[in-house]
């Protein structure tokens, strides 16, 4: 399986319509920022990442993570199993 810093550039790219090894930091922070499904799947795979380790910072992710799928109204699992480009999956099924 992918690390995490490879999956969040596949899906960076998926987003961005773009090669996910030309995908730079700047593109990651600027579609952090404009758009609410890449920032609740970037949650979603730390949240998978950490969940693990059941401190303090687990827990403060988790009701994080819970807010924002709430604010935006995004509703994925954080055990969810996914690989890279999780944004043509979703459309697929569409």
């Amino acid at each position: 399986m992918d690390n995490l810093k490879t999956l969040i550039k596949k899906d960076c790219a998926a987003y961005s319509g773009m090669n996910w090894q030309d995908v730079k930091f700047n593109h990651i922070l600027v579609r952090y920022i404009k758009t609410p499904g890449f920032k609740v799947t970037c949650h979603m795979r730390y949240l998978n990442k950490i969940s693990h380790h059941k401190g303090l910072l687990y827990f403060l992710e988790r009701i994080h993570y819970r807010n924002l799928q709430v604010k935006y109204g995004i509703q994925i699992g954080y055990k969810l199993t996914v690989g890279g480009d999780f944004l043509s999956i979703i459309t697929a099924e569409l």
